[in-house]
């Protein structure tokens, strides 16, 4: 979806298999972050510039990276985490003017997810994009779909 608005797309994984879903749905750039350093191979990546836009799936992990990630000004949008509970670098946030948003899909205003859902139901009519999907499950049988999250699923899991 951010390469459809023009982005250049900078992906994080944990695993070399994690990888190849990430850039067959338009990823530019993969980063393992267990085996290579985010914050310098961002700034490598923008020339040293940094990125405008993160969207963290894990604050807590990440969020002593942020302000070495993030273009002055830049945003980031949090909605997801691991318990935290730990620092957070207030100095080098304020330094950078990293702005910075949490949310939470099903609280957004009914305005702005009715927005959402008909770009991209457009996207999907379109096939601008797309999600592979691993597997489908009868609503009769939707505890067993979410313990099939629970449980290690592939990278490609929708």
């Amino acid at each position: 979806m951010a390469k459809l608005k023009g982005a250049k797309v900078i992906a994080t994984v944990s695993s070399p298999e994690k990888g190849k879903p990430a850039t067959q749905v338009g990823a530019d750039q993969i980063i393992n972050y267990r085996d290579e350093d985010v914050v310098e191979r961002v700034r490598e990546i923008t020339s040293g510039a940094g990125v405008d836009h993160v969207v963290e799936v894990n604050f807590g992990a990440s969020a002593m990276q942020l302000p070495g990630l993030i273009k002055n000004g830049g945003f980031v949008a949090a909605y997801c985490s691991n318990a935290f509970e730990g620092k957070f670098p207030m100095v080098g946030a304020v330094i950078q003017q990293v702005r910075l948003g949490f949310f939470i899909v099903f609280m957004l205003p009914r305005d702005v997810l009715d927005k959402a859902i008909a770009e991209l139901g457009g996207m999907l009519e379109a096939d601008q994009i797309s999600a592979p999907i691993h597997a489908r499950f009868p609503l009769d049988q939707i505890a067993q779909a979410h313990d099939a999250v629970d449980e290690k699923p592939p990278p490609e899991m929708l």
